[in-house]
């Protein structure tokens, strides 16, 4: 049973048709009992152990082989270093991508786990994701009027999500952001865009790339957004700079910013569109490279037209022209759309970084009018969900131009996403 348990381990390939199998086979279960029409009881039960064991399982066999390593090498060691000051915090800068990347005020976030011993403190933070998460679905299921249909299939399928469950695994912040983006939508739902800008800026603070949801918010006239994210982010920049100096931030930018922002990394679990061109021009055997790469002259070219192209659908989409300021309802589209664009336009975009993905997905749900572009969301859904796994056979080049697709699928997913973002968009009106 162990041998069994180290191969399916070792290989994406293999605990991937198991988790397809129990994919498919939750989602009759949970239909059938729909229609036989079992009790409410008897339904949440059922989800709710599916539910369980399909994360437990996806937990179990994604990347890294011990878990919770992004938050023991980096979080957690920030956490520790800060509070022996710039000095002891300096030390996990510039360990490449396993180390702590974030502006320096930040580390006092994880001092308090550092009060702990690294495994009881991963223990923690993951319970807190745990909670986080299950909020933000409740909350997801109330904001777009999920019946109770939908939410015991929305709760089996965001438990089954790979990216999310890979962020489990590390013990990332990404799930948690979450968070302060669904209250986002709230709190602009309410009217309390600042509320909103401040939220989004405190997520953008952790993941930079959510910035450009700013940038569209004021070139929208979303301007109280604007400026309550605007207020956020030059205060902490303006805290961090008073307590840590000058010469600290730069040293967080040469080695946390800089190496990353001009060229891809190529390596399995960056599903940029750029990581993908990288994968392209290096092969199969880039798979493994956890060093950036620049691109070629055409392939960088290539990279700006793709660029182009997918700023110039958004502008298609939103049609700036006809209407400068858009309804609430529109802007709430922009903000998922881009969103997703933010995604897949950085140039490092680890796989968790798309579990951020499912509330476009939700808004989605509710917006998708016709069966054939529910089965293209279906379709997406299918392609970005599987475990994150690394493959030996992957990277010797096995499957031949089929790498490409395999070894990328989640940025195809999120490419069709985004198609389908821009087509309903659209479809809304100013």
């Amino acid at each position: 049973m162990m041998e069994l348990l180290q191969t399916l381990r070792g290989s994406g390939l293999l605990a991937n048709p198991v988790y397809y199998t129990a994919l498919v086979g939750g989602l009759i279960v949970l239909w059938y009992l729909f229609k036989r029409g079992a009790s409410e009881r008897v339904i949440w039960t059922a989800a709710i152990a599916l539910s369980v064991l399909i994360a437990a399982f996806v937990f179990m066999f994604s990347v890294p082989p011990s878990p919770f390593q992004d938050f023991t090498r980096a979080y957690w060691g920030a956490g520790r270093g800060v509070h022996s000051g710039w000095e002891g915090l300096s030390q996990h800068y510039g360990r490449e991508v396993f180390g702590f990347v974030n502006l320096p005020i930040l580390a006092y976030l994880f001092a308090p786990f550092a009060l702990l011993d690294p495994q009881p403190a991963a223990y923690v933070f993951t319970a807190l994701g745990f909670a986080a998460m299950l909020y933000v679905w409740w909350k997801i299921c109330a904001l777009y009027a999920f019946d109770f249909r939908t939410r015991i299939f929305s709760l089996f399928l965001v438990a089954a999500f790979g990216p999310l469950i890979y962020s489990f695994r590390e013990a990332n912040t990404t799930h948690i952001l979450l968070l302060p983006l669904v209250l986002a939508v709230s709190a602009m739902r309410n009217g309390q865009d600042l509320r909103a800008g401040a939220l989004i800026a405190a997520a953008a603070l952790i993941k930079p790339f959510l910035l450009l949801i700013g940038v569209v918010a004021f070139l929208r006239g979303r301007f109280r957004i604007a400026i309550g994210g605007g207020l956020v982010v030059i205060g902490t920049v303006l805290v961090s700079l008073l307590v840590f100096g000058w010469e600290a931030h730069v040293f967080w930018y040469e080695t946390a910013i800089k190496p990353y922002s001009g060229a891809p990394l190529p390596a399995f679990n960056s599903q940029s569109i750029a990581s993908l061109l990288s994968r392209i021009e290096r092969g199969p055997g880039a798979y493994w490279e956890f060093t950036v790469a620049p691109l070629s002259d055409v392939l960088r070219f290539a990279l700006y037209a793709i660029y182009a192209a997918l700023l110039a659908a958004l502008v298609w989409a939103i049609k700036p022209w006809t209407n400068p300021r858009a309804s609430d309802r529109s802007f709430e589209g922009e903000l998922m759309l881009t969103l997703l664009l933010s995604l897949i336009v950085s140039t490092l975009a680890w796989t968790h970084y798309f579990a951020l993905a499912l509330l476009p997905v939700a808004w989605l749900w509710r917006e998708l009018k016709t069966q054939q572009e529910r089965w293209a969301l279906a379709a997406a859904y299918v392609l970005a969900a599987p475990i994150v796994f690394y493959g030996v056979r992957m990277g010797e080049g096995d499957f031949g131009p089929a790498f490409y697709v395999l070894g990328s699928h989640v940025c195809v997913a999120a490419l069709i996403l985004y198609a389908l973002l821009i087509k309903t968009r659209r479809q809304l009106g100013p």
